[in-house]
Formats: C-alpha cells, structure tokens, sequence
C-alpha cells in the first residue's frame, strides 16, 4: 500500500497537470475529436501509448538517479512525472494527435 505522502503527491501531480493542460489547450482553441471512428481509435491508441512511454519511461530514468522512498527528492520526482502525464492526457496527446 502506498504512503501517504506518495498518494498525496500523486494526486497533486496530475490533477495540477491536468488543470493546467487544460487551461493552455483551451487557450489553443481547443479541438473536435470528430471523424471517422477507426481514426478515433487509432488516436485514442497512440494518446495510451504516449501516457505509458512517460508513465514508464520516466519511472526508470528517474529511478536511476534516485530510489523509491519517502525523501524530499523521490517524491517531487513523483509529482513531476505525474504532472507530465496529467498534461499530456489534457493537452499533448489533444495537441499532437489533432492539430
């Protein structure tokens, strides 16, 4: 079971990212997922992909330099990767896929 001060920098990390992917993508003009449903589809799979390459991916880079544990550093590493996932789910994959 995580800590406590794992599920609270978790939860800050992607509800800030989210929030904030959100207020620059509407800034953008925001989008309209429209279109045929196979490319809906393919788009939902890569915005999945990209959610998993940062999920993962920087779960191991930044488990090189610092271990899992309940420090200062370990845990702004978390809100940092979940604040990247966060803003990647409102506003990069939207960005990348649709623009």
């Amino acid at each position: 079971m995580p800590s406590p001060s794992a599920v609270l920098f978790t939860t800050a990390g992607i509800f800030f990212g989210l929030l904030t992917g959100l207020a620059w993508f509407n800034r953008q003009g925001g989008f309209d997922p429209g279109g045929f449903v196979w490319r809906r589809i393919v788009h939902f799979l890569l915005g999945a992909t990209g959610v998993l390459i940062l999920y993962l991916g920087l779960k191991v880079v930044f488990g090189l330099f610092v271990p899992d544990s309940e420090a200062l550093i370990p845990c702004i590493l978390r809100y940092v990767r979940y604040f990247l996932v966060g803003s990647w789910v409102s506003a990069g994959a939207p960005w990348f896929l649709f623009v």
